[in-house]
């Protein structure tokens, strides 16, 4: 079983009050047994013009129900919205 999950940080916080580290939970829409491998790709960035673009996704607190999602800004990388898709591919049960 597959499922493709979806994390945008523009609301959380609001995009006109940056962070360096923005994180939320995410339900999968179908619930996995174990839980899923989640490979993941940033597939929109907001960022200010004035630095250079360094940021980094990553999953952590991954359940068979959720995970929670971060988007880090790095160096002088102010970030105001990104947008993380990832695929829950549930484990081979043997």
């Amino acid at each position: 079983m597959c499922s493709v999950s979806i994390f945008n940080t523009q609301n959380v916080p609001p995009w006109n009050q940056p962070r360096p580290d923005t994180f939320g939970q995410v339900n999968f829409p179908h619930p996995f047994l174990l839980p899923p491998a989640l490979p993941q790709g940033v597939s929109g960035l907001d960022v200010s013009k004035g630095g250079d673009v360094r940021a980094m996704a990553s999953v952590d607190y991954i359940t068979g129900l959720s995970a929670t999602y971060h988007l880090t800004a790095l160096g002088n990388t102010t970030l105001y919205s990104s947008t993380v898709q990832s695929l829950g591919i549930a484990p081979i049960q043997v």
